[in-house]
């Protein structure tokens, strides 16, 4: 259990402590969520950056975890653009 040192003397836990760490404890956790006109907005320096960032948690994730679902449809918007530019490069021939 971890509480302030007033709470301790307030409800008189003192007399029942018996062991103190004195060293920090804890856990953090976060995130970060943008849209794809924020991101392709960015320098690439930082895309860089977030990208190794995604690949270095990527690979904690346990085995048999989800793909990314945004990854894949980007991947597949990608895919649509490219087959419509090679289809729009074949009409025109």
């Amino acid at each position: 259990m971890r509480t302030g040192v007033s709470s301790v003397e307030e409800l008189q836990w003192a007399p029942q402590v018996t062991h103190v760490l004195d060293m920090p404890v804890g856990f953090g956790i976060g995130g970060l969520v943008i849209n794809k006109e924020i991101f392709a907005g960015l320098p690439p320096e930082a895309k860089a950056a977030l990208q190794a960032a995604k690949v270095e948690l990527e690979g904690q994730a346990p085995p048999g975890a989800e793909p990314d679902p945004i990854e894949i449809e980007m991947a597949a918007e990608a895919a649509g653009k490219k087959a419509e530019k090679k289809a729009g490069k074949g009409k025109k021939a």
